[in-house]
């Protein structure tokens, strides 16, 4: 069964339209508040959207997307501060003794460019590299009791390290927080096993 002429017309009017309204939603982008878009033209970068409705050049161009965590891509970049958990450190101390620090820390994203030319990928990865190498070398200049009583001083030389690391990749870093330092369940054991030879030496 064949359709009449006036009915094909309408049909193919109708996938047109539906077309054209499809282009034109891809083609709208609305940014929210605090947050902005980096736009693409055929592969490179191109422009900034600030918050507001703004019309893209489909298929030509589009949003640029960055990684803040594993997984876990984003097209609107958050201006305003992130908090970041990375899962607890085990350390060693200058007694030689394994500690867990556990550490959060807030972080915002300054210059969007910086930080999408330098630190596009997984930034929490590379954030949490920088608070273990603080921790590391904090640790390793004191002895178990001293990093519990010392909390504040290791806090502010990750946070210098940190605001270092973020002047680099357009990071502002405005606190970090040590939870809770403790030592691992075998302590105990372990703590009387090297007192004993302590005596014995």
């Amino acid at each position: 069964m064949t359709l009449s002429a006036p009915i094909a017309v309408l049909w193919i009017l109708l996938v047109i339209l539906g077309g054209l309204l499809a282009w034109l939603i891809r083609c709208i982008v609305i940014v929210p508040t605090n947050h902005v878009c980096l736009i693409q033209r055929l592969g490179q970068y191109n422009r900034k959207m600030t918050e507001g409705i703004h019309v893209l050049a489909y298929p030509f161009e589009g949003i640029l997307d960055i990684q803040l965590r594993k997984y876990h891509f984003v097209s609107e970049i958050p201006l305003y501060p992130l908090r970041f958990d990375p899962p607890p450190f085990e350390v060693l101390t200058m007694d030689k003794i394994a500690i867990h620090i556990d550490v959060f820390m807030m972080y915002q994203i300054q210059d969007v460019l910086k930080f999408f030319n330098n630190c596009r990928y997984n930034v929490e990865v590379q954030l949490q590299l920088q608070v273990e190498n603080a921790l590391v070398t904090c640790a390793s200049k004191l002895t178990f009791e001293e990093t519990k009583k010392d909390i504040e001083s290791i806090q502010k030389q990750i946070l210098e390290k940190l605001i270092s690391f973020g002047s680099t990749y357009g990071l502002q870093m405005h606190n970090v927080f040590i939870q809770k330092s403790k030592h691992p369940p075998n302590f105990k054991k372990y703590w009387n096993e090297r007192k004993s030879n302590v005596g014995k030496g």
